[in-house]
C-alpha cells in the first residue's frame, strides 16, 4: 500500500453529522430536608441554688429536657434533699426522672414515661404530675397539696417511702394502671382524715 493512500485514510477528519458527540447532561443537587430529631440523651440539673425547670441555663445540656431524655437531679446542695427544683407551667413528657433533692409541680403537666427514683422528694403544689412508668423506687416523700397526681401504666413499688396527702381537700390521685406494691410503705391520709380524692380505676396489689 503507498504511502500517499495510507494518508489518505488516517488523515481524514470523522464527519459530525454521522457520528455527533453526545451532550452533557447538567444536574443541579438539591439538600433534602429532614425532619427535626432530638437524640436520647440524659441531661443533669446543674445549678447549685435551684430554679426553674422551664430555664435552660439550669441543665448542662443548656437546653430543657425533651421526650427522649432521661433526666438526672442530683444532690446539688449541702447533703440531703434542700435545693427546690420548680416546674411551673407547659407540658413536658420524659423518659426516666432520678430526683435527690426536691421537685416540685406548681402547674403544668409533667409527665414521667419511665422509671421514677433518687432519694429527693416530689411535691405536687397545683397542675398534674403522671407516672406512667415502669418502676418507682423514690425512698423519700411525695407530698400532694394541691393538684392531680396520674398513676398510670403498669409498674411496681420497691420503696416510696411515704406517700402524703396534704392541705385539707386539696389534691387528687388516681390510679388507672395497676400498681404492684413489693415494699413499700404507703401512708394514706395520714394527717387529714379522709379529705382529698383516691381514685381507684385500675388494680391495686399488695404484696405482704
Amino acid at each position: 500500500m503507498s504511502i500517499d493512500l495510507l494518508r489518505f485514510w488516517f488523515g481524514r477528519k470523522p464527519r459530525l453529522g454521522r457520528n455527533p458527540m453526545p451532550r452533557a447532561i447538567h444536574l443541579r443537587k438539591q439538600l433534602e430536608t429532614l425532619e427535626e430529631r432530638v437524640v436520647p440523651a440524659t441531661i443533669t440539673w446543674a445549678n447549685p441554688i435551684g430554679g426553674s425547670w422551664q430555664t435552660a441555663g439550669n441543665w448542662d445540656l443548656n437546653r430543657v429536657p425533651a421526650a427522649t431524655d432521661d433526666v438526672v437531679i442530683p444532690d446539688v446542695g449541702t447533703t440531703g434533699a434542700n435545693v427546690a427544683i420548680t416546674y411551673n407551667t407547659g407540658s413536658t413528657t420524659v423518659n426516666s426522672i432520678d430526683c435527690a433533692e426536691m421537685l416540685s409541680v406548681n402547674g403544668g403537666t409533667l409527665t414521667d414515661a419511665g422509671n421514677l427514683s433518687g432519694t429527693g422528694s416530689t411535691n405536687l403544689a397545683g397542675g398534674t404530675f403522671i407516672f406512667a412508668g415502669a418502676n418507682w423506687t423514690n425512698t423519700s416523700t411525695l407530698n400532694i397539696t394541691s393538684g392531680t397526681i396520674n398513676l398510670g401504666g403498669s409498674f411496681a413499688t420497691t420503696d416510696i417511702g411515704t406517700l402524703n396527702r396534704t392541705n385539707g381537700t386539696a389534691g387528687t390521685v388516681n390510679l388507672t394502671g395497676t400498681m404492684t406494691n413489693t415494699g413499700a410503705t404507703l401512708t394514706l391520709d395520714a394527717a387529714n382524715n379522709g379529705y382529698g380524692t383516691w381514685t381507684l380505676a385500675g388494680i391495686f396489689r399488695q404484696y405482704l
